[in-house]
């Protein structure tokens, strides 16, 4: 049988034990955390991405369903479209997605060449653009301006980021059981932008 002394003892040691243990344990939980935020900001990041690039390749597409294109080059015969927002890395992305570095015909569209170039500015009134594709998700304030330009005549705006397109951007992607080009029908209308119908047959219409 062990003494009162004993007991009283090994009680200090005990708590001492716990008091170990917790600390360990909160240790790991705190880890854990910032582990679990991390990753969902990467993952977060990587969706973002995801729809940024699919959204790209969509945009030729979308530029060729364009019945009027031909008559939307600039001064110097080629179609100018700007990649707006992004960092450095996601706008050489973009620009390769939508014009391949490669050059030749699989690079212009409906046999027009094309300029692009990324800003982070929506271009002046009297820029002859005939697209801007956004990049990144803008500011609150930023949003409201790009909306404003897409009512634009004969310009394309292209976000896509979820909830632009029925907020009154031209275009972007619905991501469902498949990729789709997703347009809204009333901001085209708006803008004088008629799209060829084999392009709204697979496309997902916001009316």
């Amino acid at each position: 049988m062990p003494t009162r002394t004993n007991t009283m003892q090994e009680r200090p040691l005990q708590a001492s034990r716990w008091r170990r243990l917790l600390v360990r344990s909160l240790a790991l939980f705190s880890v854990l955390v910032l582990t679990s935020l991390a990753i969902a900001n990467v993952n977060a990041d990587t969706r973002d991405d995801r729809r940024v690039r699919a959204g790209a390749r969509l945009l030729r597409s979308l530029l060729a369903a364009d019945i009027g294109i031909a008559g939307k080059t600039a001064q110097d015969g080629r179609l100018h479209v700007v990649v707006l927002g992004g960092d450095a890395r996601m706008q050489r992305e973009v620009i390769g997605l939508i014009v391949p570095p490669q050059g030749g015909a699989g690079a212009r569209i409906r046999g027009l060449d094309v300029s692009i170039e990324a800003r982070n500015q929506l271009p002046a009134g009297t820029d002859e653009t005939v697209a801007v594709f956004l990049a990144a998700v803008p500011e609150a304030a930023e949003l409201d301006a790009v909306l404003r330009y897409a009512k634009r005549p004969g310009v394309i705006v292209f976000s896509p980021f979820e909830g632009h397109v029925e907020r009154g951007i031209h275009a972007g992607l619905s991501i469902e059981a498949k990729v789709r080009p997703y347009v809204n029908e009333a901001s085209l209308r708006e803008s004088g932008i008629a799209l060829k119908p084999f392009f709204l047959r697979v496309a997902k219409v916001y009316r």
